[in-house]
């Protein structure tokens, strides 16, 4: 007995979310505040509420976004630590191994922004990549005209 091939294609499924993740790393120069590359929104507590040196910044933005003709969501966080992470929490336990120039003690100031799309969308490769163009644009414009300083800018070229 031969098997026979199903009378329709089969279909590869459906695509349930599409998304891009970039973590930036801010790590100031001798003499200088992390302040001096994130805009004001992003500073934190400026009062001598904390002991010099203690506080640990973590702030988070979260909004609704138009990426072509479909909704999404973009994440914006700032995220500081001193243990010599280069990466959010949620990200080290499955990073590929890598070495850390980063010393414990060392505060690290990490941008993690992060876009996407939810839905029941056909496996169509065009418009992945299409999506992920839109969701690209929309970060880098962010990151530059809401998150970073222009000194940041041209301190980093």
């Amino acid at each position: 007995m031969v098997a026979s091939r199903p009378a329709t294609p089969c279909r590869l499924g459906v695509v349930h979310r599409v998304g891009l993740r970039y973590i930036d790393a801010v790590r100031p120069r001798p003499g200088e505040d992390f302040r001096f590359y994130l805009r004001d929104g992003f500073h934190g507590i400026t009062d001598n509420v904390f002991q010099d040196g203690t506080q640990r910044l973590h702030v988070e933005s979260v909004g609704k976004t138009q990426v072509g003709e479909a909704p999404g969501i973009m994440v914006v966080r700032v995220v500081q630590n001193d243990q010599g992470l280069l990466l959010p929490p949620d990200l080290v336990g499955g990073a590929p191994k890598q070495d850390s120039s980063a010393a414990p003690g060392e505060l690290i100031t990490l941008i993690d922004m992060d876009h996407y799309v939810e839905g029941n969308f056909d496996p169509d490769t065009h418009w992945i990549v299409e999506m992920a163009y839109e969701m690209h644009v929309q970060i880098v414009e962010t990151f530059h005209e809401q998150v970073v300083t222009a000194e940041a800018i041209a301190a980093w070229k």
